[in-house]
């Protein structure tokens, strides 16, 4: 029995679980469950879902889920971008592929845990103040990346890849750490 909390779980599937819901009732658990499990929706590829037993001030369980989303960016969202979007979400997705292959390659498949909402990247690109110095700006763009969570997976480390490209606009030889899989 676990005496803290974790708020994600990795699971046999390599799959990782989030923390959704504790209570002291088992019984209010597995409904919590099945109500999840019922309302994941017709766009998902696969429901996991796991009850632990945990000890707090007194017992309770802890509810953890993940959705598996296809693997399969919406052709629509792609149409319905103008040209300097186009730009910015095909410098994302590049990052993102290339951080997908790499995984792959290490032989861990990159899960989809949502469904990619490729508008938000340009939302949170938009929210950017550019006349500022490269830091601030390089700061805002790789916080509002990772917060907006436009991708399915792999937010950070696909917005470090956009920060890179940001930078070697300035420094063209820049690299940037690998961020590992």
């Amino acid at each position: 029995m676990d005496s803290l909390l974790d708020y994600h779980r990795r699971v046999e599937t390599k799959a990782v679980l989030s923390l959704q819901y504790v209570n002291p009732d088992p019984s209010s658990v597995v409904e919590r469950e099945q109500t999840h499990s019922e309302q994941a929706g017709p766009n998902v590829r696969e429901f996991e879902s796991s009850i632990v037993p945990c000890r707090l001030d007194e017992r309770v369980y802890a509810l953890y889920t993940a959705k598996i989303h296809p693997r399969e960016f919406p052709d629509e969202a792609l149409q319905n971008l103008s040209t300097d979007e186009e730009v910015i979400v095909a410098t994302m997705l590049d990052g993102f592929e290339t951080i997908e292959k790499d995984c792959a390659e290490a032989g861990s498949q990159l899960l989809w845990y949502k469904q990619p909402d490729l508008s938000e990247i340009v939302r949170q690109v938009d929210r950017v103040q550019w006349r500022q110095s490269v830091p601030t700006v390089g700061g805002n763009l790789l916080s509002n990346l990772i917060t907006g969570h436009g991708l399915p997976n792999a937010n950070h480390r696909t917005s470090i890849s956009f920060l890179e490209t940001y930078l070697q606009t300035f420094k063209p030889s820049l690299e940037l750490p690998d961020t590992g899989c």
